[in-house]
């Protein structure tokens, strides 16, 4: 039960973040600029990030929705160490890939249960 509703939360989190991304929330703006990325890029990203959420719900491809979420994350805290961001920025960002990776690791372990 715990399992269900944290992968709920998080594809949440996400759909909600890739809906602000590509709406050009200022916050993403600022930080794309500041990382010399097309403003496009932030379509791209934004679109990940709804996509995998909605994937996370979806027992067929929840891995993937996971996986592509993680890659995401983590992405994103390597640019902010890259950029030596203040701690508390990373902060969210940690604390999703810590939970996208005990999301992932318990999705990888129900597969081999039913398919080994």
């Amino acid at each position: 039960m715990i399992f269900r509703v944290t992968k709920i939360i998080i594809a949440l989190i996400f759909i909600i973040a890739g809906i602000a991304t590509i709406g050009g929330s200022d916050r993403f703006v600022d930080e794309f600029t500041r990382w010399n990325y097309p403003l496009t890029m932030l379509t791209v990203f934004g679109s990940l990030e709804i996509i995998c959420g909605v994937f996370l719900l979806i027992s067929r491809v929840e891995r993937a929705g996971s996986a592509g979420l993680l890659l995401v994350t983590l992405w994103g805290l390597l640019h902010h160490i890259f950029y030596k961001d203040a701690f508390p920025i990373m902060i969210p960002g940690i604390v999703l890939s810590l939970a996208l990776a005990f999301v992932l690791y318990f999705q990888i372990e129900e597969y081999r249960k039913h398919n080994v």
